[in-house]
């Protein structure tokens, strides 16, 4: 009768009869051929047609809404009538026994139950939009409904628990992997209806799939599981973000108050899914390569969004350890697992990443310090491939994990700037204390390094060199940092090949002035001061300064023995007399050029003894020189710039020796010169050290106190931050130092630079304009540094496809007089020739750095 055309209530009915009186009768092996195999489709057949009859309803356009609202009031109690003998049908199936149930017995049960708790949920989830006017009636009905739905759903759940699938046929596998399938497809649905529920229906899920992992591990559930899992974690994780408590402003003492009791109970929900991700990918090892790119998204997800990355929240101190505390622990583990994983290895060092739209630098520079940490514990062949020595053939080609790291650092630069501070580590008992986001990442590289095989070490020193002569000064300082610890780290012979390889790289440079050469020279004054004794002394007879000039007065000479500092000094300051001597005999440009070169080299061995005195006794002579090289300069003449910038920074490293009328020579020459930002800071070094002469009274020099404060206004005036803040500092100094009081309200002329005065003084901040905060004008810093960055890589690029012509273009335009007789042709002059010679100079020496970059693995070890 129940399988039979009989109107709906009267089949409600039956079942309810049916489930009372016949089933606690039936015995195991009876129930399924005898009742649920006939029952259990047809109460599902049954149950769809309900949900359709409420749809036909609400479209029914004729009946009114009190007509409408009893149907479906009348459909959904008939709906919750249905779902009441299930469940009770469930529960004594389980009652039956206190042991396992073999599923072959009630293999007509999960399917169609789960089918039937699906579109219960799906229905309660749509309510609103399904019966709009109508939801608010008929919420009580709804209420129960889901209730219903939740009480079978555990029913079934703890039927399920006590399944056992042994034997096992085609049949029962089928059934299995499609129960994961239909409970996989549940926790989508009831995802964001309630987290409890949600969290206990995962939870089964993931207990199901790894009891009967012998049917899974033939399909391809897992990494749809693993998928759902980390998308669940994703979306909490940011809620958790949400709900968290905030740091007070700064008008404020107390925390911003946000909901501290769903934020505890999300970061549980949250640990609980990290768990059932991690039991999950324990149980199914075989499935975890084809995971890798999901959870690979996963961690860098997480590092992005989690303070103190700039794009979390200002969450309170507590709320993030117990957010750490409780859930992202995880990450360890996980790293634990992917790390050999060949895939992962892909993923993680693509160098095309970057490009895309989710890309987050940060996140992923945490992700590669963490995978450094691990590292070390892994198999030779496995570091190998993350140092890219190992490559198989068919797979994609992608970069070292120490390059990786140095390029993703430059990319921070708004981290690195402000900068971000990382949780340090417990060392010797002393308490954990915040790191930079730059230490963060040197610790590790040097951590890992300290580790690596000399195959693996020769890989490194390429990336690190690579990352010291590029353009970028955050990367470069990074691998500064790094180089100096391998130094330290290592022999005394490995530091002296260092120091070595580093100086014949610099003096195979044609220009001085290119940041790489630049960080190069920055590296080696660091390097220099780690040699031993005997090493330096190894250095020196490699490196003569009597024919490598330029070169010592780039290196700390504090470094080595007074003795050698005094011959060092002494032969830059006859050099630079000499040099000097023949520019005022021969006045042409190789010689300015010569002068230039030698003015540069004294202002810098200048610079090392600064406060102090040099320790030879030129200095008379010295400063006698440069004045009347100063005197007999054209200063209207703008291609002389360049020498007047070294010459004014010798001045003010030789104030002592000049007379009265010196000084107001020398400050009218920087009155008189332009604005050129080189000539405007050699100006402000010399008037950094003014205050400690002792002027004669105003009387007895009119010139020279009128000259301090009109260059000193002229200077403070200035539009550039970078000289307007070096003029606030010497202008302080002067203050502070001067006996000359009157000369300080001088300097202020306007209203203006008197309140920047006041302010600096006061170490007050500077107003932003627009009311923007640092990061985001670091952020517009760094985008404005990187477009002029392409901007000259772009121009450079243009310059070596079409090289500049050796002669003139003569496709000008001539007058009719002109064009009269054929022009002459240009004859050749010397300058093009030596041109020529200095372009094949250029390229062997760019030929030269390739093949020392190339080969530097070589000679480090050697």
């Amino acid at each position: 009768m129940f399988t039979n055309g009989c109107s709906s209530e009267r089949k409600i009915s039956l079942l309810a009869v049916m489930t009372g009186a016949f089933v606690p009768l039936l015995s195991l092996d009876q129930l399924e051929s005898q009742f649920l195999s006939i029952v259990f489709p047809e109460v599902q057949n049954l149950f769809d047609v309900q949900l359709t009859s409420i749809l036909s309803s609400l479209e029914d356009e004729a009946s009114t809404t009190s007509q409408v609202q009893e149907i479906l009031k009348k459909h959904l109690q008939m709906s919750v009538d249905i779902l009441g003998p299930l469940e009770s049908i469930l529960q004594c199936v389980t009652q039956k026994t206190s042991s396992a149930i073999h599923l072959n017995k009630v293999h007509s049960i999960p399917l169609p139950t789960l089918s039937i708790i699906q579109k219960s949920f799906e229905h309660c989830k749509e309510s609103n939009t399904i019966y709009t006017v109508h939801f608010e009636a008929l919420s009580g009905q709804l209420s129960l409904f889901f209730k219903k739905t939740f009480t079978l759903q555990k029913a079934l759940m703890s039927l399920l628990d006590l399944a056992e699938i042994q034997p096992l046929d085609d049949n029962i596998q089928q059934v299995v992997t499609q129960v994961g399938k239909d409970f996989h497809g549940l926790c989508g649905i009831i995802g964001s209806m309630d987290a409890s529920l949600m969290a206990t229906t995962w939870k089964f899920l993931v207990k199901f799939v790894t009891k009967h992992k012998n049917c899974f591990d033939v399909s391809l559930q897992v990494p749809v599981i693993v998928a759902g899992l980390c998308s669940e974690i994703k979306s909490h994780f940011q809620h958790a973000l949400k709900s968290a408590p905030l740091e007070p402003k700064e008008n404020s003492s107390s925390p911003q108050t946000n909901d501290q009791k769903a934020f505890s109970k999300t970061v549980k929900i949250c640990g609980l899914f990290a768990k059932m991700l991690l039991h999950l990918l324990k149980e199914f090892e075989s499935s975890l390569d084809e995971c890798c790119t999901v959870l690979y998204e996963l961690v860098v997800y997480l590092n992005s969004h989690f303070p103190p990355s700039l794009l979390a929240p200002s969450i309170t101190a507590n709320s993030e350890e117990e957010l750490r505390r409780s859930f992202l622990v995880c990450i360890e583990p996980l790293l634990q697992m992917l790390v050999p994983c060949r895939r992962f290895c892909a993923n993680l060092l693509n160098p095309k990443q970057d490009l895309e739209e989710e890309f987050h630098p940060f996140g992923y520079l945490i992700t590669l310090t963490n995978v450094l940490a691990h590292l070390p514990k892994c198999d030779e062949e496995i570091q190998d491939r993350y140092h890219g020595l190992t490559v198989v053939e068919g797979d994609p080609t992608f970069d070292s994990v120490v390059q990786c790291v140095l390029q993703t650092v430059a990319k921070c630069y708004t981290e690195c700037s402000l900068p971000v501070m990382m949780p340090g580590v417990m060392h010797d008992g002393h308490p954990q204390t915040k790191v930079t986001l730059h230490e963060h990442t040197v610790t590790y590289l040097n951590s890992f390094l300290a580790t690596t095989t000399p195959r693996q070490f020769s890989k490194t020193v390429q990336c690190l060199l690579k990352a010291v002569i590029s353009d970028e000064f955050t990367k470069a300082l990074v691998a500064m940092d790094v180089w100096c610890f391998l130094a330290r780290y290592g022999t005394a012979e490995v530091c002296f090949n260092h120091c070595k390889f580093l100086t014949r790289l610099v003096k195979s440079l044609r220009t001085n002035q290119s940041p790489g050469c630049i960080h190069l020279c920055l590296l080696l004054q660091r390097l220099v001061p780690l040699m031993a004794e005997s090493s330096q002394n190894e250095f020196i007879q490699c490196f003569p300064p009597a024919d490598h000039p330029n070169l010592w007065s780039r290196l700390p000479l504090q470094t080595f023995s007074l003795d050698f500092r005094k011959e060092v000094c002494l032969l830059l300051a006859s050099h630079y007399l000499k040099t000097m001597d023949i520019y005022s005999q021969s006045k042409n440009v190789e010689t300015l050029v010569n002068l230039h070169g030698a003015a540069v080299d004294m202002c810098r061995v200048l610079h090392q003894h600064r406060p102090g005195p040099l320790p030879i006794q030129p200095r008379s002579e010295l400063a006698k020189c440069t004045l009347d090289c100063l005197r007999s300069m054209p200063l209207k003449n703008k291609n002389l710039e360049p020498i007047l910038s070294p010459l004014l920074e010798i001045c003010s490293h030789l104030l002592l020796e000049f007379s009265l009328g010196d000084l107001e020579t020398i400050l009218k020459v920087t009155c008189s010169t332009s604005s050129s930002m080189a000539l405007q800071s050699s100006s402000i070094s010399l008037l950094h050290n003014l205050g400690q002469l002792t002027l004669p009274d105003q009387t007895q020099n009119d010139g020279l106190f009128e000259l301090i404060p009109r260059v000193f206004s002229s200077l403070l005036c200035d539009k550039s931050p970078i000289l307007q803040q070096l003029a606030l500092e010497a202008f302080s100094k002067f203050a502070e130092e001067t006996t000359h009081e009157h000369l300080v309200p001088e300097c202020l002329h306007d209203d203006a630079t008197k309140n920047t005065v006041v302010e600096f003084l006061n170490q007050n901040a500077v107003p932003i304009p627009d009311n923007k905060s640092d990061e985001e004008l670091l952020k517009e810093q760094y985008k404005s540094v990187v477009n002029r960055r392409e901007a000259w890589n772009k121009s450079k690029e243009e310059t070596e496809v079409q090289p500049r012509p050796l002669m003139h273009d003569r496709s000008v335009s001539r007058t009719d007089q002109d064009l009269r007789e054929p022009q002459p042709k240009k004859l050749r002059v010397d300058s093009e020739k030596s041109l020529e010679m200095e372009l094949k100079e250029i390229e062997y020496g760019m030929q030269r750095v390739k093949q020392l970059i190339s080969f530097s693995a070589t000679n480090l070890l050697g």
